[in-house]
């Protein structure tokens, strides 16, 4: 009898709850299906009709780790957490700060065993499958871009000349330095991505980041 309790209570506390009648509409924004990391933990989104949340589960707990309020719930995959990434050991998060455009995305890593959120690691510049691996492109801060790759959690480093994007900034009237980054290529085990910047002299000039894989 206690066995069966038992087993009834496990089912209550791990169940997903994905439904809302008043507001059937939900289901065609808002996807319920799970994603299964390799260590068996999975993450999810739920709703019903008082909120939208996504939950990390594993063998012995869930939690959630996003949430939104009722108000906010037709901004589900719009709006704050919209996509992860799993990786060697971690998972990262794509955070939509505004649900329109265009404002860069911010990258969050989480530990995979846990569900607990680590650090951002910054804003979104790009991204590249290459095979079995997703490279992120991401500036950390204004003299700072990181290149992050998926399959060993390997984090390449470059450090711009202190004060040239802000410079730009302030200088141009622009609002995201993400925007100064283009052309990004992988080509013989080299990554290279080129990005703009006002000089001295308030000229245009291009420079180019480059490292070796």
């Amino acid at each position: 009898m206690l066995t069966t309790i038992l087993t009834f209570f496990s089912l209550q506390v791990f169940s997903q709850v994905c439904s809302c009648e008043k507001k059937s509409y939900l289901k065609n924004i808002i996807s319920c299906n799970k994603t299964t990391l390799k260590n068996g933990a999975k993450i999810y989104w739920n709703y019903d009709c008082n909120s939208s949340w996504i939950t990390f589960q594993n063998k012995n707990f869930k939690k959630k780790i996003f949430y939104l309020e009722e108000d906010l719930q037709d901004y589900s995959g719009r709006l704050g957490f919209i996509e992860w990434t799993e990786t060697k050991n971690y998972f990262l998060v794509k955070n939509k700060v505004i649900s329109g455009c265009c404002e860069p995305l911010e990258i969050f890593l989480f530990n995979k065993d846990n569900g607990n959120k680590i650090k951002k690691l910054g804003t979104l510049i790009s991204e590249k499958d290459i095979g079995q691996n997703s490279y992120f492109l991401i500036l950390q801060d204004l003299n700072t871009v990181l290149l992050f790759k998926s399959s060993d959690d390997q984090t390449y480093k470059f450090n711009l000349p202190k004060g040239r994007l802000e410079k730009s900034l302030k200088s141009s009237g622009d609002i995201h330095a993400e925007d100064y980054f283009k052309d990004a290529k992988f080509r013989n085990n080299i990554f290279t991505v080129n990005y703009k910047y006002l000089d001295e002299n308030n000229r245009w000039k291009t420079a180019q980041l480059k490292i070796e894989l």
